[in-house]
């Protein structure tokens, strides 16, 4: 199924339909600051594997990234103290991933898995 959202005018009824995937753990792509992404709920593990599949990576060797609406949104899925926090505050948003050897805990299922919170530059999210 292809959906079309437009920035300028995005239609609810497609928002909508896009959220269902989402929550029914389905795998969208979306543009970013840079190029196309896959996305999915990053709560649900099912969707996470469907996107690691996608990929061909295993999220024990390759980082997985996703993507925050700021700073203060990475502080939901990892530890930020102050200083690491001005660090962040100074080289986001921008091309930089900072990246966690232990992510949130629904990644734990994956052991040794890293992740990187991508705090995005567009105000899409």
């Amino acid at each position: 199924m292809i959906i079309k959202l437009y920035e300028d005018n995005p239609n609810p009824r497609e928002i909508l339909e896009i959220v269902k995937i989402l929550k029914d753990g389905g795998v969208i792509v979306y543009p970013t600051d840079t190029l196309y992404a896959f996305g999915c709920d990053i709560t649900n593990a099912k969707a996470v594997e469907k996107i690691c599949a996608i990929k061909n990576i295993d999220p024990v060797k390759m980082p997985l990234s996703f993507v925050c609406s700021n700073i203060s949104h990475v502080s939901n899925y990892s530890f930020i103290d102050n200083k690491l926090f001005k660090i962040l505050k100074s080289c986001l948003p921008g091309p930089w991933i900072p990246e966690w050897q232990r992510g949130p805990r629904w990644l734990h299922r994956w052991q040794r898995c890293r992740c990187g919170p991508r705090a995005e530059t567009s105000d899409r999210f």
